[in-house]
């Protein structure tokens, strides 16, 4: 359902290019949608819901065995870097390097 939002509907479908004819190509497509929860639910129940989604998933153990410490939410890669950059790395390093390092796969040089 999400890429019928996100692809099809904007006129750039992705996946079925790709299933019928194995054709592969790299596009990014997006959907913005303002939804009025209050149509459907409660909007505090459904933040408590998301809220309570949210700590499930964060219970889960994470893949320890290819260098994950934690479950991460959609932000939170994102995030890590940035704070990885501005403590250990010049501007100029690389987003491979800092995310490597934000999961633990490199350590801090300087620990």
């Amino acid at each position: 359902m999400f890429q019928a939002l996100t692809s099809i509907l904007a006129g750039n479908p992705l996946i079925t290019p790709r299933l019928n004819d194995g054709v592969n190509v790299h596009n990014q497509n997006s959907v913005v949608a303002a939804i009025d929860i209050g149509l459907f639910t409660d909007p505090a129940d459904f933040k408590q819901e998301v809220d309570d989604t949210i700590d499930a998933l964060k219970r889960l153990l994470p893949c320890a065995d290819v260098g994950f410490d934690d479950v991460l939410m959609p932000g939170e890669p994102e995030r890590c870097p940035r704070r990885t950059q501005r403590q250990w790395h010049p501007p100029a390093a690389g987003y491979a390097a800092k995310t490597a390092r934000c999961f633990g796969a490199v350590r801090d040089p300087s620990a």
